[in-house]
């Protein structure tokens, strides 16, 4: 964990000198600067040991900083859902630019500038690696669905309470069943959606198992 912490402090003093730079080339206002992670990490949560699998929020939830003086106010939080790929069509409306029709994801530029509150009322992601599990995440809940049993011995329907427990640690699958099912069977519809979308007939979870079998083996041994 402090060699992670380290790795954390190193990129906050890089960041901290291109900005610096920035500021003495007279380039701040020109400038719109976005940080951003591709994936958290598990550095003991759930039993799994720095690594970047599973659909918690410690692999899902990631880091986004935009600094751009001028055009979005400073310290301003928005605490909406939004998916990573609705950063490229926020980029480019913030340039200006129309967002070709087939890109994914939808700008969220207006709501980092203050115009509008939109955001997402609900996220569904997938795992393939390591784990083959679906999940459905809202502001109030997420609720994961697993396509196979995986090597930590985790239950095949997972719900968490994410208000009361945002750590996910209390599964309350039992004890909320009807919301349980009411979840599932959105993610179960939205998944058959997406499939009849793009013309496919098989769960790719279930056709094709995980990508990461051989890791996965030798973690077992």
């Amino acid at each position: 964990k402090a060699l992670y912490d380290q790795e954390v402090r190193h990129m906050d003093d890089e960041l901290g000198e291109m900005l610096a730079a920035l500021d003495d080339l007279g380039l701040t206002e020109d400038t719109l600067v976005i940080f951003v992670a591709d994936h958290g990490e598990s550095l003991d949560e759930h039993g799994i040991y720095f690594e970047h699998h599973g659909l918690y929020d410690s692999t899902l939830h990631v880091p986004f900083l935009v600094r751009w003086p001028g055009r979005v106010a400073e310290g301003r939080r928005l605490p909406q859902m939004f998916q990573t790929h609705d950063i490229a069509p926020t980029i480019l409306e913030a340039c200006g630019l129309a967002a070709p029709p087939a890109m994914d994801g939808r700008s969220f530029w207006k709501d980092l500038t203050g115009e509008q509150e939109g955001g997402r009322d609900k996220i569904f992601s997938l795992e393939c690696t390591l784990q083959a599990k679906w999940s459905l995440r809202t502001s109030d809940y997420k609720f994961i669905l697993a396509r196979e049993p995986d090597f930590y011995g985790t239950p095949m329907r997972e719900l968490y309470d994410l208000k009361a427990d945002p750590g996910e640690n209390h599964n309350r699958v039992d004890e909320l069943p009807e919301v349980a099912a009411r979840m599932e069977a959105e993610l179960e519809g939205w998944i058959s959606k997406r499939l009849a979308e793009l013309g496919r007939t098989e769960d790719p979870l279930r056709e094709q198992g995980i990508t990461m079998k051989a890791v996965m083996e030798t973690h077992r041994s």
